[in-house]
């Protein structure tokens, strides 16, 4: 549970400082998937931290969260941000709340550990990651997510 808070806070803090962790980049396939390459070598059980454009482009089957009744009668909007960690053949294998109201993070959470990502690439291999996921939750349209 340390070493998850731990990635989280680095992984924020490289959001709000612009630093990079791992130099990647996203390329696009002639299939049309985006792929990351990296000129350094990770260790095999090891975290990649992945901007949250990356892993947008990345997203291959995306469920909408349902926005919960009680909010829309109730006229509540907001963002949800979630920290998940996806493994390497893109499944969502955890998440946690970072932030969004208490009832928008169950429909949230429930949208996105439904959600699969292309495998993330390093060196030709497929890594484990993890990102921040947003979902905006607004009443004047559908839910869009980031």
């Amino acid at each position: 549970m340390q070493t998850r808070i731990l990635a989280i806070t680095i992984f924020v803090a490289t959001l709000f400082t612009g630093t990079t962790l791992c130099a990647q980049s996203a390329e696009t396939t002639s299939s049309g998937n985006p792929q990351a390459t990296t000129e350094t070598a990770t260790a095999p059980d090891t975290l990649v931290q992945v901007d949250p454009a990356k892993m947008e482009a990345m997203n291959i089957s995306k469920v909408p969260p349902v926005y919960p009744v009680e909010a829309k009668n109730a006229a509540i909007e907001g963002d949800v941000v979630l920290y998940a960690i996806v493994d390497e053949k893109g499944k969502v294998k955890s998440l946690d709340v970072v932030s969004g109201t208490e009832i928008l993070r169950i429909p949230a959470l429930t949208a996105v550990n439904q959600w699969k990502y292309a495998p993330f690439l390093v060196n030709d291999t497929p890594v484990k990651v993890g990102t921040i996921i947003t979902i905006h939750f607004r009443l004047s349209g559908n839910e869009t997510t980031s």
